[in-house]
């Protein structure tokens, strides 16, 4: 059997990586672990810098700790301390896309899958049920260090699922096909309910108190999206507010036609008002409509006419 090409850790210059069952490398020096593209590129850089490795005494000598555990290939190596093992998630962490980059991060991961009813740990199959479809599924980390789900067989063509399709199902309690901007919609809203991404403070005006039911029960919601497009968009003051989406936004407490009652009565009493539309790419789909919210406090010359 072929050894593996070695390459020193990119951060540490002490040991070298070594591949490991996931497509993944890892430093036994300092835990760090990264993708095979990383550690080259960062390889071919160090010798163009002509930067030496770092030699420390576990690399040459070895290990007399109890204390020890294999990296697969006979050589003792120390068990890296709990510091390290958290630098090394950091690092990880850090090397993964801007778009992916909270599917690699482990308390988002356990919080999602949570939801569902899965473990955070790999490998193991595990009966539930996600988006009001019964399933076999097991999580697994991919060679970028992003958490998947792993469907035991085929659901509505899907063989795999991210955490941000999981979270939107299980909130939506139904089987979903999400577009990309709807898709960041969901991720933001569940990094601020696992409590990892503040959202900025919205207060819109408050209801009269005979507004009715449906209206009291869409205006909260309405109140979190505008929080949650503000996270990405601070100066956005028009959204869309489709129906359809909303009555998943709301984990479906609401109907459609309830939906669209309560927006003609906030329209009405200028407590949403159309402030543009989205062109539609298709003739056989209508254009968007953008809204407006009212806030507390919003200066009068915002308001419509």
């Amino acid at each position: 059997m072929t050894r593996p090409v070695e390459h020193y850790c990119p951060r540490c210059l002490r040991e070298p990586m070594h591949h490991r069952r996931n497509g993944r490398l890892i430093c036994s020096e300092c835990g760090t672990v990264s993708t095979e593209a990383v550690v080259e590129r960062r390889e071919v850089q160090r010798r163009e810098n002509n930067t030496p490795p770092v030699p420390t005494t576990a690399s040459v000598l070895p290990s007399t700790s109890d204390n020890s555990t294999s990296h697969g290939y006979g050589d003792p190596v120390a068990e890296p301390d709990k510091r390290s093992q958290v630098e090394g998630q950091a690092q990880r962490f850090a090397v993964t896309s801007e778009g992916d980059r909270w599917d690699a991060l482990p308390e988002y991961a356990a919080f999602v899958l949570a939801l569902a009813g899965l473990s955070i740990e790999p490998g193991a199959q595990e009966h539930t049920w996600i988006g009001g479809e019964e399933v076999w599924a097991r999580v697994w980390i991919d060679k970028r260090g992003i958490y998947v789900v792993r469907l035991a067989t085929k659901v509505r063509g899907r063989c795999s699922l991210c955490l941000t399709e999981i979270y939107a199902m299980q909130r939506a309690g139904s089987w979903l096909r999400l577009q990309r901007p709807e898709q960041a919609r969901w991720q933001r809203a569940a990094l601020v309910e696992a409590g990892i991404v503040e959202p900025p403070p919205v207060h819109l005006r408050a209801l009269p108190a005979d507004a009715p039911k449906v209206v009291a029960s869409l205006w909260p919601y309405i109140a979190e999206l505008v929080a949650i497009r503000r996270i990405r968009e601070p100066e956005e003051d028009a959204l869309p507010l489709s129906a359809p989406f909303l009555v998943r936004w709301c984990r479906k407490t609401l109907t459609e036609t309830e939906i669209t009652l309560a927006k003609r009565w906030l329209e009405r009493h200028t407590y949403i008002w159309r402030s543009g539309l989205i062109p539609s790419a298709s003739r056989a789909r209508r254009d968007t409509v953008l809204w407006t919210v009212a806030e507390a406090g919003l200066p009068h010359d915002r308001e419509p006419s």
